[in-house]
Formats: C-alpha cells, sequence, structure tokens
C-alpha cells in the first residue's frame, strides 16, 4: 500500500471518528471538546455529510459555552453562510441574544431557527419565549396546535400548558378558545406519560387548588397507611373522587384495599375503572385484582387476568397459577 494511501484512509478514519464526536456533542448540547481537539478541526473542515451541520456552527457553539462569545457568535454566523438551510447555528444564535438580552436579534433569529426547523421542539421553545415577551398567547397557541398535529413531544406539550395556566383568568383577553385548551390538556393526558405533561394538564382541567389538595391528601396516606390504614383509604377515595382519571390513585388504593383483605372494594374499585375504560394498569395491580376475584370465588374473571398476565410473561404467583390450570 502506498504511503499516499495510508495517509488517505488515516484522513477517512479521523473525520468518521470526528463526526462521531461531534455528532454526540450535538446530540447532548454539550459541545464538550478538548481545546487541542478544537484547535486540531480545521476551519475548511468539510460539513459533516450525514447532517449537513457546518463545523463552523459547532466550532461557534463551543466557543460561545466557553466564553469566548465574539468568537462563536462570528463563527456561526458563518456556518449559516456555508450552508443557510439548516436551523442549528440559528438556534443557538438567538439563544445567545436571549441570554444577554438582546431581543431584536433574538427575535430574528427565532424565528429564522423555527422556519427551518419547524418539528424541533427547542426551536418551539425559543418561538414560544418570544411569544410570551409579546404577550402574544394566541400565536403561541396557534404555533402550537401547528406543531402538535405533525410531532408527539412532551417538551412541546409542557410549554404549551405551562403558558396557557400563566393566562387562565386572561382567555378572552388574550382571545384564547378556552374550549380549545381544555380539548388540549385532555388530549395531553391521553397521549402523554409524562409526569410534568400530566400535572399540567391537570391543573387545567381540574383547577390548580383542587389538584394540590387531591396529592397533599395522596401522600399523606401513604405516610401513614402502616399506622391508620382505614384513614389512609378514605384519603385516597377522596383524591380519587377529586382526580377521576389518575391511574396512580386507582392503583394504590386497589393496593391498599389488598392489603387490608377487602377483596370485595378491590373488585369494585377494579370495575369502576372498567366503566371508565382505564384498564391499561400495571401488571401487580392486575395480579391483586386476580387472586381477589379467586378469594371471592369468581374463579373465571381470576383466571381470565391471570392468563392475560400470563401472555405477557408476567411473573404471576405460583398459587394462581396452580389454581389456573397455566403451566409454562
Amino acid at each position: 500500500m502506498s504511503f499516499l494511501s495510508l495517509v488517505s484512509n488515516y484522513k477517512k478514519f479521523s473525520i468518521t471518528v470526528d463526526e462521531v464526536k461531534i455528532f454526540n456533542a450535538v446530540g447532548n448540547s454539550t459541545y464538550d471538546f478538548d481545546l487541542d481537539y478544537v484547535k486540531r478541526i480545521s476551519k475548511s473542515y468539510p460539513n459533516l455529510t450525514s447532517s449537513a451541520i457546518p463545523i463552523k456552527g459547532i466550532l461557534g457553539a463551543y466557543y460561545i459555552t466557553n466564553d469566548s462569545i465574539l468568537k462563536g457568535i462570528d463563527l456561526l454566523n458563518k456556518g449559516i453562510l456555508d450552508n443557510p438551510y439548516i436551523g442549528h447555528p440559528d438556534m443557538i444564535l438567538a439563544r445567545t441574544y436571549e441570554i444577554f438580552g438582546i431581543k431584536d436579534s433574538f427575535n430574528f433569529y427565532t424565528e429564522k431557527a423555527y422556519k427551518k426547523l419547524p418539528n424541533n421542539s427547542a426551536s418551539y421553545l425559543l418561538l414560544a419565549k418570544k411569544f410570551l415577551n409579546e404577550q402574544k398567547y394566541d400565536s403561541l397557541s396557534y404555533f402550537f396546535s401547528d406543531i402538535s398535529n405533525r410531532i408527539v413531544d412532551n417538551n412541546i406539550w409542557q410549554i404549551y400548558l405551562a403558558s396557557m395556566i400563566s393566562v387562565e383568568d386572561k382567555f378572552n383577553e388574550y382571545k384564547i378558545d378556552s374550549t380549545s385548551v381544555l380539548l388540549n390538556a385532555k388530549k395531553a393526558k391521553q397521549i402523554s406519560d409524562d409526569k410534568v405533561v400530566t400535572l399540567l394538564a391537570d391543573y387545567l382541567v381540574y383547577g390548580k387548588d383542587v389538584v394540590d389538595e387531591s396529592i397533599n391528601k395522596y401522600e399523606t396516606a401513604l405516610d401513614i397507611f402502616n399506622s391508620d390504614p382505614d384513614y389512609a383509604i378514605k384519603l385516597v377515595s377522596e383524591a380519587v373522587s377529586q382526580i377521576g382519571d389518575n391511574y396512580q390513585f386507582y392503583e394504590t388504593l386497589i393496593e391498599m384495599y389488598f392489603e387490608v383483605k377487602n377483596y370485595e372494594m378491590v373488585i369494585a374499585t377494579y370495575s369502576e375503572l372498567v366503566n371508565k375504560d382505564m384498564t391499561t394498569l400495571n401488571g401487580n395491580t392486575l395480579e391483586r385484582t386476580s387472586i381477589s376475584f379467586i378469594y371471592l370465588n369468581d374463579i373465571e374473571s381470576g383466571c381470565n387476568l391471570a392468563k392475560l398476565l400470563n401472555e405477557y410473561r408476567y411473573n404471576l404467583d405460583n398459587t394462581i397459577k396452580f389454581i389456573c390450570e397455566i403451566i409454562d
């Protein structure tokens, strides 16, 4: 193999290694390179072929996060010239100008970033901040509807729901359709299992005071169950009556009834969930319900649940397997 061939292969290998490092940095938004590594990368290094991210944009992000602001901004602008179609450098510039309170430049690069990256939650976050600064909540809501119809992203839902909570008492003033907000909050609870999204949605559906009170009852119940199970069950029951679609409240209530051997109420609570079409329950809850059916001599119902759990490889109690004639 010739010397030139060796050099060529080494350069290809080096570029591949560099791309892996750069992709990781972009994905994590860390830009945590060694200074020697940054110096080694040539400013004429080609755009990354897989992502088209200009190297000057990556270097600009590095320098901004390492206290070389002017140098970073200069490189980011040059990166935009290298590839004006990708919004990554625009997003970093918008964030930089936001930090320094330069509103015109923040607004300018925010709009550019969103136009180039309309399906990106980070660019929507910048756009949302722009609308919040301008108190244009109707525009924020409009763009939320636009992006949420294309992608499902918890960050987008969090931004939208939190913004709507902040102006809940001023919907008319900001020309926001309260019915649409309520429907979006209910939709959020159906499509997301993110705890922050669920909490924010509950605030809009049930009201912050009601939600906070129910959570306080639930947490108190967990603390006192061992010393006063009856009162703990009473508190969780009240929390369920306040927030009627909270799986965690219901599953805890079933667990508490099971622990005190009140199998009738285990079945009653489970039946309530079935009537509400809330049957996406964890395996432990379904096993407790199965055992409760069996204790109450409804072997068929209990074994139907047990066989369902076994199909999904849940580690059933051996006694249930024996009663239901389940053979692995």
